[in-house]
């Protein structure tokens, strides 16, 4: 070798030593980390470094936990772009050009990003807030937890009356009773919201129309007589039986059989004059004589009178009698009994009627009217 050219006939080699760093990169960005995977990536890779020998550049990340850049030389660099996640956790992303005979460029920062530290919100509404069951939410600052983000839940409510009132008595007379109804409306305890509205709820009941449901119709006692001309015919075997009801009527009522099923009569100084009994009848025992009530066409007997002064037997579908001794009393009707109940408006009146037998006769009778009152 001469100074300038080799010279001669042996091939030499000549070897050159490359000290040049690449230069640092350009590009690259660790981007913002997301969704619950443990593992994160460098979302842009590293770029634009240069290197005037070899050109042959390799691209190498390093993940800290801190803001200080690591030295270009750190053996924490890797071709690995991931990183392990955790709450609360910031990741700064680091990134070197490296050629071929090791030469590091100077660390280039990819930029940070952080994962929120384990900490839940307060709790979402209820989406069912009327009693029912529904689901209730939250959120966690950090996105690698997703447990306990959701609970049952039930709101319960609150209700406020109006319209208050007391309804109709259930009786017109004789203790009935009443309620006092309102609106009730509800309101969810979560937002004060309407959930539903009932009317006519029942909160509390009373006692009303305590007065009796008697009806007194005649309260000024009277002396009424009564009379009938008797009839009589005989058959055959002599018993001698046909029914004569009184034209002479004193006093008339109106009474309303719907609205009452007794009528209680007081009666005094029953009397009666003599009979139409013929001694001629055989069966003389058939002949006596009855005071009583007419409910419209139906005749009540209050006491009989019979002709041999014997007190006569209770009649089928009677009320019971004054003893054919007694000269008064207060005597019980029921208008079921005459089959004139629930026949509206129906009147009243006293009346004689006499049967027996022999020959035709008269009969009548006294009787002072004190009271009558109608009752259920």
């Amino acid at each position: 070798y001469d100074g300038t050219n080799y010279v001669g006939s042996d091939t030499k080699t000549v070897a050159k030593i490359d000290k040049t760093s690449p230069s640092i990169p350009t590009g690259g960005s660790i981007g913002n980390v997301s969704g619950s995977n443990t593992t994160g990536t460098i979302q842009v890779d590293a770029t634009g470094s240069t290197d005037n020998e070899t050109g042959n550049i390799t691209y190498k990340y390093l993940v800290t936990n801190t803001n200080t850049a690591p030295d270009k030389n750190d053996n924490g660099f890797t071709t690995s772009k991931t990183f392990t996640r955790s709450c609360g956790t910031s990741y700064y992303a680091w990134a070197v050009a490296e050629d071929a005979f090791g030469n590091r460029s100077d660390v280039k920062s990819l930029g940070n990003t952080a994962d929120g530290a384990n900490s839940y919100s307060a709790w979402s509404g209820c989406s069912q807030k009327c009693g029912a069951t529904g689901t209730k939410t939250r959120t966690n600052t950090c996105a690698l937890v997703k447990t306990d983000l959701s609970a049952s839940c039930t709101v319960g409510t609150t209700y406020k009356d109006t319209n208050g009132k007391w309804g109709t008595c259930s009786k017109t007379c004789g203790t009935g009773t009443q309620s006092y109804t309102v609106t009730r409306t509800y309101y969810s305890n979560q937002d004060n919201s309407v959930c539903s509205t009932k009317n006519n709820v029942v909160t509390s009941t009373r006692n009303c129309n305590t007065q009796s449901c008697d009806s007194v119709i005649m309260n000024t006692p009277y002396q009424a007589e009564y009379g009938c001309k008797g009839v009589w015919e005989e058959d055959g075997d002599c018993g001698c039986y046909e029914w004569a009801p009184t034209t002479n009527m004193s006093k008339t009522y109106t009474i309303n059989t719907n609205a009452f099923s007794k009528i209680v009569i007081q009666v005094s100084n029953v009397s009666y004059g003599s009979g139409a009994c013929g001694a001629d009848c055989a069966w003389a025992g058939r002949c006596n004589s009855q005071f009583g009530v007419y409910v419209g066409s139906a005749f009540q007997p209050i006491q009989e009178w019979s002709y041999d002064s014997n007190q006569r037997p209770r009649k089928d579908g009677y009320a019971g009698y004054l003893s054919s001794t007694a000269t008064g009393g207060t005597v019980t009707i029921n208008l079921s009994s005459l089959g004139m109940l629930n026949k509206g408006n129906q009147t009243l009146k006293f009346g004689f009627e006499g049967h027996g037998g022999g020959h035709p006769g008269n009969v009548y009778g006294t009787a002072t009217i004190n009271k009558i009152t109608l009752t259920n």
